[in-house]
């Protein structure tokens, strides 16, 4: 799960730099946060979906004027870590219990 110590450092990049082209630029933004790419991506679509950044297109805007907001709320987070959690069940079931879970009959 993304920490808040990660959406600050974020957050504190846009202050700074009001708008970004990351056209092509995601993966060295994301070397210079020290953050890997798929974090990035998330941290990004949760700060737009809690209207702290603008997008358009590959274009990041900051918003400024925004509330304190809970980004535990957010939907792309909740997703993420219902996504963590399936294939965290994946990964650490038995064959036998990912067999009698996948051909119940309630699960079809």
């Amino acid at each position: 799960m993304p920490n808040r110590d990660q959406f600050a450092l974020l957050y504190r990049y846009f202050i700074f730099y009001k708008e970004l082209d990351l056209t092509e630029k995601k993966a060295d933004l994301a070397r210079y946060l020290k953050l890997p790419l798929p974090l990035l991506n998330l941290l990004l679509k949760v700060l737009v979906e809690a209207e702290l950044l603008e997008q358009d297109g590959q274009i990041y805007r900051i918003r400024p004027g925004q509330n304190k907001i809970d980004l535990k709320e957010s939907t792309s987070l909740k997703n993420w870590a219902k996504q963590i959690e399936k294939e965290n069940f994946l990964l650490n079931e038995t064959i036998d219990n990912l067999t009698r879970y996948f051909f119940q009959e309630d699960n079809l």
